[in-house]
């Protein structure tokens, strides 16, 4: 499973993460080993806001940011394995002041 983002000016990914650890499963018509997720999970993406001059020129006159991308994925069951599906995502946040405290430091 891969999410991508467009790249933008002001924002900055963090690396993925997927909190729930994968469990080991044996595709039988294959006889392969992989890791899959047979559970809900919740796949995390950090961003921040870029607070390089460039960047906060270019949000001086934008009320919304929004940010897309694709998320890939395949699905299994235990006959076959599907094909792997490329869908569009995309997030809007509203944009206000910077806030030049900084409250908390990144990882």
């Amino acid at each position: 499973m891969t999410l991508t983002l467009a790249p933008q000016l002001w924002v900055v990914p963090d690396p993925q993460r997927i909190p729930t650890e994968p469990q080991t499963y044996v595709f039988k018509p294959l006889n392969e080993t992989v890791l899959v997720y047979e559970k809900p999970f919740t796949l995390v993406q950090d961003v921040w806001i870029n607070g390089e001059p460039e960047s906060e020129k270019a949000l001086m006159d934008i009320q919304r940011i929004t940010i897309e991308g694709t998320l890939e994925y395949q699905a299994c069951d235990d006959k076959i394995c599907y094909l792997p599906v490329t869908v569009p995502v995309g997030w809007q946040f509203e944009v206000s002041q910077l806030d030049r405290v900084l409250t908390e430091e990144r990882p």
